[in-house]
This record gives C-alpha cells, sequence and structure tokens, in this order.
C-alpha cells in the first residue's frame, strides 16, 4: 500500500517503477555529485586566484557552451544510446585528470578549472536529459520530467550542505573525487537503464536537424514573433544580471571566507538551502502563483527582484544583504522563473518549439553571458561598486520592459494558439509531479474564447473549458448551449455535466437537433426518465449517427449495457464501433462476452474497439482471450487486447505463440522454394505464402510481447511492415532487444531473409496443394498449371472433386481444364488479374480475394457509351480486354478525347469516391470487357479494411501527381 501511494504522489503509473526510479536515482547521485565538485572548484578558484578574474571567463564561456552545445546537439540527434551511458564515464576520468593537474600547483590552471567545470556541468546536465529522452515516451516526459528536475534540484540541495563536511574532512581540492565518484555511480545505473529498456534506446526515432540548423530556423521564428522577439531580449538582459550577481556575491564570500575550505562549506550551505527552498517553492507556491497572476506576469517578477536588489545595494552594500538578494534570486529563478520561462514556449507550435528552445539557449542566452562579462571588465575599469549596482538597476529595468512587452504579446500569442487549436498551454496532457499546470492568462483567453466570433476558437475554447471543469467554467459555459456551432454546443453540455451544475439548463437541449448535443445532454440527466427515453429514441433511430451517439452515451453513463451489447448487432459498422468503445465501461459480468463476440466482427475499427475494451477490462477477460485464439476471426484482436494487457503470458498462450512462430518457419521455407519473375500464377502463391509466414510471425510476437515492454513491441510490429529497410532492421532488433529468445530468434529470418533465386517450385507446389490453409491450396492449385509436372494432376483432380472450399475446386478444375476466356474465369483468376492492375497491386492477396470477389464483369459492343459526361458516378471499371475512350465536351463543342485506357487501367474511380458528377463520357473503342465495382461495395471495402484505403490512396496520390506534372506551367 506505501509504494501505491509512493507511486501515486510522484505520478509514476505501474510497470514504470523501474526505470524511472533508476532515472531519479541517476539525476540526484550526478548533481550531488556535480554541487559538491562545482562549490570544490569555485572555492579553490576564488581563494587561490581570485573572483576579479570571472569577467573575463564570461566573455570565453559563451561562446565556448555554444560550441559544446553544438557538439552535444549533434551527438544527441542520432541513436546516441552508447554515447548518453558512457558519457558519464568520461566526465569522470576528466575529473580526476583535474585533480591531478591540480596537484602540479599551477596557479594559470584554477581559471582553466573553472573552465572546464562549467563544460563538466554542462554536458552532464545535457545527458541526464537526453538518457531520460532516450528511455522515456513522450506521454511519459512530460508527466515525469519534472519529477526528475526535482530530483536534480534535491541533488543540489544534499551535495551542497554535504559540501561543508567533506571539505572540512579531505579539503576542497578533493572534492573532485567525490563528482568523479558520482558520475562513476551514474555510468552504472545509465548502463542498467540502457539494458532494461533496449526497445526505446534502439527505437528509431525522427531524425532532427543539427543544431545550427535548428539555430537559424529558431531565429526566423523569434525575429517574426512579438512574443519571441521580447523573450529574447529579457533573455539577454536576465544572463547579464544573473552572471553580475554572481561576481559581486563571489568577491564578497571570497573577502569573507578566504580559506578554500571555508569557502566550499558556505557555498555549499548556500546551495543547499536557496535550492531547498527553491524545491519547497515550486512544489507549494509556484502553480498557485502562476493561476492567481499568469506566467508571464512570475517571469517579470524576476526583473523587478533585480530592480529592488541593485537599488539597494546602490544605497549600501553589507554582505548581509548582498547575501538576502542572491537567495532570494536563486529561490525564484529555481523555483518560479525557470517553469514559468519553460512554459511560455508551449504557445509556439509543437513542430517548432524544440528549435526555438535551442535558438534562445544559444543564442540570447550566451550573448548575455559575452555581454556580461564585457560589461563588468569595463566597469572595474571606471566605475565605482556603487555605480556597478545602479548600472544593475538600470539593466533590470530594462529587463522588465522588455517582460511587460512580451506580457501583452503573450495575450495575443493565446489567441493565435485557440485559433490554431493548439491546446498544450491551456490544457497539460498529463498531470504531472510537481511542474507547471495552470495558467492565469491563459485561463482568461479561454474564457474570452468562448464568446469569440470565430467558431473554431470558440470550439476549442468550450472543449478546452469542458476538459478544466473549473469553478469558473459553468458560467461561462452557459451561453455555449444556445451557440449555433453543434460542437460548442457538445463540448458546454459535457463541461456541465462535469461540474454538476445548471444542469436543468440541459433539458431544453434533449430536442437538439444534432445526435451528439442531444445524447450528451441526455447522459448527463440519465437519472431522469426524461434522459433515458432521450437515450431510447435515439437507440432506435434509423440514422445510424443518431444510434452510434446514443450508445456512446450509454457507456459514459453507465446505462443499459444490454442495449449496448444489441447495438454490437447493428448493420452499420459506426454503431457497432460505438457499441464495442462503450462495453469497455461496464463491469466485466456484461461486458466480456459481447466483445468477445465483436472481436469477430468483419469491422476492422469494431475489431480494434473491442479488442482495447478487453485491454482496459484486463485480468477477468484473460482466460476468455486465450481461448478466443481458436477462432480465426477473432484471433488478431484477442492477440492485440493480451499485448496491451501486458504480463508474463499464460501457459497457453505461450503454447500458441511457440505453434505460431513454427508456422511461420515453415511458410517462410516454402517461400524461398518460389522463385519470382518465372510465371505470374506462381508469383501470386508465393505472396500468398509470404504473406502467411508475415501474419504468422507477428501472431507469435504478439502473443508474447506482454511480457516484456509492450508499448515497444507495438511500435517494432508496426514497423516490421514499413516500405523503409532502415525503418525495418530498428525494427527488427528493437524485437530481438525485448523479445522472448526462444521465440524471436528463429523468427528474425523471415524478414532478414531475401527472395531465392533457385527453387524447387514442383516440391513447393506439390506441399502446398496439402495445406490445411484452403486459400493457399486454391493458389498452389492455380500455380500448378505453371509446373510441368503430371504428377501433380491426380493431387488436382481430388481437390477439384473433394475438396470442402469451393474456391479450391473452381482454381483446380481451371488447371485442370486449361481455360482461358474471362467468361470461365475463376475468383482466383481474377485476383491474378487484378494483381497486375496498378490500382491494387501493392494489396495483398487476401485483400485482392475480397475485391474480387466484389467485382462484376461486363462486356460493351464497339462504340457503345458506358457512362455519359454528367451523370451520377456509380461504378468504376477495369480494362480487361479492349479499349475506352474519355471523352469530354464543353460549352456546346464537338466532344474532344482526352484519354485512352487500354487492358489493366481503369477509368472512374473517382466517380465511386466522390460524390459528384462523371468529369467525361466513356466510350468503347472495339469489343470491351471489363471487370466493375460499384460505389456501395467498393466503399464498403474501404472502410472495413484500412489496408485497402490506404493501398487506393497511395496510387491515386501518384495520379494525381503526374496528371500535375504532366500539366502545362
Amino acid at each position: 500500500m506505501t509504494a501505491t501511494r509512493l507511486r501515486s504522489a510522484l505520478r509514476i503509473r505501474p510497470g514504470e517503477e523501474r526505470t524511472a526510479f533508476r532515472l531519479l536515482a541517476l539525476m540526484f547521485v550526478a548533481m550531488a555529485g556535480a554541487a559538491v565538485g562545482a562549490n570544490g572548484v569555485e572555492s579553490l578558484f576564488f581563494a587561490r586566484f581570485g573572483p576579479d578574474f570571472l569577467p573575463y571567463l564570461y566573455v570565453g564561456l559563451g561562446p565556448l557552451t555554444f560550441a559544446v552545445m553544438i557538439g552535444m546537439g549533434t551527438l544527441l540527434s542520432g541513436e546516441a544510446t552508447r554515447f548518453l551511458v558512457r558519457l558519464p564515464l568520461v566526465l569522470a576520468v576528466t575529473m580526476l585528470a583535474a585533480r591531478g593537474v591540480l596537484a602540479l600547483e599551477l596557479r594559470w590552471f584554477y581559471p582553466a578549472l573553472w573552465l572546464v567545470m562549467m563544460v563538466v556541468w554542462t554536458c552532464q546536465v545535457m545527458g541526464s536529459w537526453g538518457l531520460a529522452g532516450a528511455v522515456s515516451e513522450t506521454r511519459q516526459a512530460k508527466r515525469l520530467f519534472p519529477l526528475y528536475g526535482a530530483g536534480l534540484i534535491a541533488g543540489g540541495v544534499v551535495g551542497g550542505l554535504a559540501t561543508g563536511p567533506l571539505a572540512d574532512l579531505i579539503h576542497a581540492e578533493n572534492l573532485l573525487f567525490v563528482w568523479a565518484a558520482a558520475l562513476s555511480v551514474a555510468h552504472v545505473l545509465a548502463r542498467s537503464l540502457a539494458r532494461s529498456t533496449g526497445a526505446r534506446a534502439r527505437r528509431r526515432r525522427p531524425k532532427r536537424a543539427g543544431v545550427a540548423r535548428q539555430m537559424a530556423e529558431g531565429f526566423r521564428d523569434v525575429w517574426t514573433w512579438p512574443l519571441l522577439r521580447w523573450m529574447s531580449v529579457s533573455l539577454v538582459l536576465f544572463a547579464v544580471l544573473y552572471f553580475t550577481l554572481a561576481l559581486l556575491f563571489a568577491e564578497a564570500a571570497t573577502a569573507r571566507y578566504p580559506r578554500a575550505d571555508d569557502l566550499a562549506g558556505f557555498l555549499g550551505l548556500f546551495m543547499g538551502a536557496s535550492n531547498g527552498a527553491a524545491l519547497l517553492v515550486s512544489l507549494i507556491l509556484a502553480n498557485r502563483l502562476f493561476a492567481r497572476f499568469g506566467l508571464p506576469t512570475m517571469v517579470m517578477a524576476l526583473a523587478a527582484i533585480y530592480v529592488a536588489g541593485f537599488a539597494a545595494l546602490a544605497m549600501a552594500a553589507p554582505f548581509g544583504a548582498l547575501l538576502a538578494f542572491r537567495f532570494v534570486q536563486m529561490l525564484w529563478v529555481n523555483g518560479v522563473w525557470a517553469t514559468g520561462w519553460q512554459a511560455l514556449f508551449n504557445v509556439v507550435p509543437a513542430e517548432r518549439r524544440a528549435r526555438t528552445r535551442t535558438f534562445m539557449d544559444g543564442g540570447p542566452l550566451q550573448v548575455g553571458i559575452v555581454l556580461a562579462g564585457g560589461l563588468l571588465i569595463l566597469a572595474d575599469r571606471v566605475l565605482a561598486p556603487a555605480h556597478l549596482a545602479i548600472v544593475g538597476a538600470v539593466a533590470a529595468a530594462l529587463a522588465l520592459v522588455a517582460m511587460w512587452r512580451a506580457r501583452r504579446a503573450y495575450a495575443g500569442a493565446l489567441v493565435e494558439a485557440l485559433r490554431a487549436g493548439n491546446p498544450d498551454v491551456f490544457r497539460p496532457d498529463e498531470e504531472p509531479f510537481g511542474g507547471f499546470r495552470d495558467d492565469a492568462d491563459a485561463g482568461e483567453a479561454t474564457l474570452a474564447g468562448v464568446a469569440d466570433p470565430d467558431p473554431a476558437v470558440r470550439r476549442v475554447s468550450t472543449e478546452i473549458l469542458a476538459g478544466l471543469a473549473g469553478p469558473d467554467a459553468a458560467p461561462a459555459l452557459v451561453p455555449a448551449l444556445a451557440d449555433d456551432d453543434p460542437q460548442v454546443r457538445t463540448s458546454a453540455v459535457r463541461g456541465l455535466a462535469r461540474t454538476g451544475r445548471d444542469l436543468d439548463r440541459l433539458r431544453g437541449l434533449l430536442e437538439d437537433p444534432d445526435p451528439e448535443v442531444r445524447a450528451g445532454a441526455a447522459e448527463a440527466l440519465a437519472d431522469e426518465p426524461a434522459g433515458r427515453a432521450a437515450l431510447a429514441a435515439m437507440g432506435a433511430d434509423p440514422r445510424p449517427e443518431w444510434r452510434a451517439a446514443a450508445a456512446a452515451a450509454r457507456g459514459r453513463a453507465g446505462l443499459g449495457p444490454g442495449e449496448v451489447a444489441s447495438a454490437l448487432r447493428d448493420p452499420e459498422p459506426e454503431v457497432r464501433r460505438a457499441a464495442a468503445e462503450a462495453l469497455g465501461s461496464f463491469p466485466p459480468k456484461a461486458a466480456v462476452g459481447p466483445l468477445m463476440e465483436a472481436l469477430g466482427d468483419p469491422d476492422e475499427g469494431a475489431r480494434r474497439h473491442a479488442s482495447v475494451a478487453l485491454a482496459r477490462i484486463g485480468e477477468p477477460a484473460r482466460d476468455a482471450l486465450v481461448r478466443a485464439l481458436d477462432r480465426p476471426a477473432a484471433r488478431s484482436g484477442a492477440l492485440l487486447a493480451l499485448a496491451a494487457a501486458g504480463g508474463p503470458p499464460p501457459p497457453a498462450l505461450r503454447a500458441f505463440a511457440r505453434d505460431r512462430a513454427e508456422r511461420a518457419a515453415r511458410y517462410h521455407r516454402l517461400w524461398l522454394r518460389l522463385p519470382p519473375g518465372r510465371d505470374e500464377r506462381l508469383d501470386l502463391l508465393a505472396r500468398g505464402v509470404r504473406d502467411r509466414a508475415l501474419a504468422h510471425g507477428v501472431d507469435a510476437l504478439r502473443a508474447v510481447s506482454g511480457s516484456g515492454d509492450p508499448e515497444a513491441m507495438a511500435v517494432a510490429i508496426e514497423n516490421l511492415s514499413s516500405p523503409d529497410p532502415q525503418q525495418r532492421a530498428n525494427a527488427l532488433e528493437t524485437v530481438e532487444a525485448v523479445g522472448e529468445p526462444k521465440v524471436v530468434r528463429p523468427l528474425l529470418v523471415v524478414w532478414d531473409a531475401a527472395a531465392s533465386t533457385d527453387g524447387e517450385e514442383t516440391g513447393a507446389v506439390a506441399d502446398l496443394l496439402r495445406d490445411q490453409d484452403p486459400w493457399l491450396r486454391a493458389c498452389a492449385s492455380l500455380a500448378a498449371g505453371a509446373v510441368d509436372d503430371p504428377g501433380l494432376r491426380p493431387i488436382l483432380a481430388e481437390l477439384a472433386r473433394d475438396d470442402q472450399d469451393e474456391v479450391v475446386r473452381q482454381a483446380a478444375t481451371v488447371t485442370l481444364g486449361d481455360v482461358e476466356t474471362l467468361s470461365t474465369l475463376s475468383l482466383l483468376e481474377r485476383v491474378l488479374f487484378l494483381s497486375k492492375v496498378r490500382l491494387f497491386a501493392e494489396l495483398p492477396p487476401e485483400d485482392l480475394k475480397h475485391v474480387a470477389e466484389v467485382a462484376s464483369e461486363h462486356t460493351f459492343p464497339d462504340g457503345e457509351v458506358i457512362a455519359e459526361q454528367g451523370e451520377p458516378g456509380e461504378d468504376m471499371h477495369v480494362v480487361v480486354s479492349g479499349e475506352i475512350r474519355v471523352v469530354v465536351g464543353s460549352d456546346g463543342r464537338p466532344p474532344v478525347e482526352v484519354a485512352r485506357r487500354a487492358r489493366g487501367e481503369y477509368v472512374g474511380e473517382m466517380a465511386i469516391l466522390g460524390q459528384e458528377s462523371r468529369m467525361a463520357s466513356l466510350v468503347c473503342t472495339g469489343p470491351v470487357r471489363t471487370l466493375s465495382l460499384d460505389r456501395r461495395s467498393f466503399q464498403r471495402i474501404l472502410r472495413e479494411r484500412p489496408d485497402v484505403s490506404l493501398a487506393v490512396m497511395r496510387v491515386l496520390s501518384d495520379r494525381l501527381r503526374e496528371a500535375h506534372g504532366d500539366a502545362p506551367g
């Protein structure tokens, strides 16, 4: 129970414990060591060389840090896991080498050591976050990165407080050994993380642009956006102010504590105290401040702190005042400002956010550091300390003005984010540990957006308010109930239902003309007879979208599992999908049985929703899912549900995985015996065998994916079918890294091997004629006509006479009778023909079979008009023989032939995908024979088989590009 509470408090979900706690330990240990070591380096430099040289180091630090960012960014843009694992060890060796040089007592080495410290610190922080990103998914990162940030701060606190006792015990110069030891521990933890999360470490990530390119693109973004321009100006000034105060504090602390060991203890105590206070502020106070005053105001508050602090120093600069100023600065920077500053970037579209941050860190920030060094060098020669404080106050006032302008621009950026539908700044996807949650300015923009004249802004605003359901939401949502836009009304209804306020206003919407609005109102009023009656009426409505909305609302309200289960038998896939998703909200006793039946639904969407619902139910559905593996129609959905549910596979599932792996290997061996290019019938058989090998292999992988990293395995399996060879290679490496070796390793060859050029097709065809798979027996029966072996005829005769599958009997009969005319073509011969049609050439044979089943054959005489220009388009034609002229007429002028379609080409495809009339007439040139597909049949295939839809869209897209390329101009 204690562990569960701890996970909940830290926002760690079940299954994430090992990775999250190891990363947290790595962040904590590495930063604790860095705090000890950095305090030791600074104390040595200040006490033995003097802080007066700091401005010169600032001038060099800016370019050096930029160079480090360029190098680290280049290394982290690719497959960088090995580098990230080794980096702490390299940095540890660097610290040990630096300690060795210190033993030589070279005075000039102290400023060099300070720069080395800053480089190591930068590399350590970038490497730690890089490793966290490599082993975390995007949604995990949003939720857990604030926790890891808290680990960094906590490490700084502990390291700072430990610095004094350690310096007294081993002296300041030996604190580098502590840093090296902490880095060594971090290396061990990094290795452990890389091994335990090998899937994510090896998963191919989108290739990111280099740091230099991101800087260039970020500059363009900043230059064209007022908010970012003023933020960049303020960041330059904030850097100047930060390092100016750092110099003044270093000089005062060195004067107060001239011995290196004493100075290290003081600096460590100060770091521990200020970081500890900042951690408490970030966890307890920061979000309240953001919600009350807004992000830019709290960022701007840092400039006000600088104004007050430097003004006080200009009048008097005792050590206590300087200490208090520095403490407040560090508390606000680490506890409030850093979180608010990063959250301001949420108004930037996600695809541009990383490069904008990169530009800010590599450009204005580094310019500010260099500028601080130059100004301090100049001030040291011409200004008294009090005058430097006045300059600091003036710079702080300029920063205050810049942030005030940024605050004004932020309001406009929020409106643009609403128009663009960017919800990140208004509603985080995941509730983080600590971290930023609410922003008063964003809340005000959202409330105002509900009444915006732009319906797109109103939709996004009401959806955000509905999701937040805070105390201010209800008054703003009530007027939206009368909005002209149904999406706005729907969001308003659901938002009010969540608040539980003003529900009486929803009764009038039980007669709303939009099904989603009416269903939402009925769901909110499900406890009342009127609400239940509205849902019952919608469930019996002849319109499928109304029945689907009713099923979804019943699921959200937990009302009527029997009625929802009966919707799984609805003739429309849209309704069955909604019902399958809704059933996942009911108790397992009522939901598992109907959902198991839905796994065999002909619509892939309904099967997928049923699979997701069963995975959400979890353990109560496991036995039924294992039993469903014996049902071919339900097998794929059952495997997806079992994999998503996670956990060690039961013995029956392991046995299934071994059986599927053996089948995959057998079909792979048969495929290698069928060399390509010898005959189209053999090629069709080879494609079918290859498809079966891959399908059985995927089933085997899914069956055992729950025991490792289900999410990583799901991504890898998806990428095994990628057309990109490198993507497939990365997917195989992931599968090998996290899958069960006994199942996975024999399967790798199924995806790795290339087709054989030297085969023994006769023996392979003979084996496949006896295969238990009827589709492969049918393909083998057709392919037997391409093999000159009389010994196959008795087998074909037996299949033609006795096989239980009609397609097999037809194929064997065709091969025995040597039928060649289309009028007697079997289903398989249609499949063979369609496989050579460009529109369908990429489809697997099984999908081609479904297309062939709904195609009808037509013959037309010479000169017949198949379709007239301007008439409704209800079918498309694939030319089997002859030619079809495409003729266009306009403005009473004679018709003009614009194209001809011959064998294997198609006409009218746009007619069955759109709802417009035909753009041309289709006229036969000589006798023409076609296979035609009507609109209803083809659109049903597209709905039920998304792979077909994708293949068709790819080919149509190619045709449109070709047509555009051929067009003049």
